[in-house]
């Protein structure tokens, strides 16, 4: 089996004009691995997570 080493930049709809801005993925994935930055979770309010 081969593995795929392509990077694929993940991008929830909501973040698309900063990554259009700045070039920044929240997330990227490489073959079955995601690599996720470390950012604090947001919620629909744009508000932090409670914890």
């Amino acid at each position: 089996m081969t593995m795929s080493t392509a990077r694929q930049s993940i991008v929830p709809p909501p973040f698309h004009a900063f990554y259009d801005a700045y070039r920044f993925s929240p997330t990227t994935r490489v073959g079955d691995t995601i690599w996720v930055s470390g950012q604090v979770g947001i919620g629909p309010d744009m508000k932090t997570g409670e914890g």
